[in-house]
């Protein structure tokens, strides 16, 4: 039998080490608070001064964290690929992002609202 897109998201959250520590119910909460989106290339999907309102896991494709130079240049943080996280700070810290976070190819992202994630962190410290 096929396994329905709660049970894909469970295993696909199950994959996030910081997540491994929610048993079973926990996860299933943050599945079905979790929204798949397909992005396209060069979608910016966090933009450098934002308050990210969500958390990212990347399910297949690649983000790319940069933040902009003064002389116009692209200086470049990291090349996230399938497994990653980012905007991961936001449960943490009510601060603003401090890079851009945009797709370099399409990509499929479950997205979670931070303020979700921190009630999650809340109950479950």
């Amino acid at each position: 039998m096929a396994e329905n897109g709660a049970e894909v998201r469970v295993k696909q959250l199950n994959n996030i080490r910081l997540f491994r520590q929610f048993g079973q119910d926990t996860l299933s909460e943050m599945a079905k608070a979790a929204i798949l989106r397909r992005v396209p290339k060069n979608k910016v999907l966090t933009h450098l001064g934002d308050i990210p309102r969500y958390i990212y896991y990347i399910i297949h494709g690649k983000v790319r964290l940069s933040v902009p130079l003064s002389d116009g240049r692209e200086f470049i943080f990291s090349d996230l690929g399938p497994g990653d996280t980012f905007d991961l700070t936001r449960l943490f810290l009510a601060r603003h992002s401090n890079m851009n976070a945009a797709s370099v190819v399409e990509s499929d992202l479950l997205q979670i609202e931070a303020a979700f994630m921190a009630s999650v962190f809340d109950k479950h410290p």
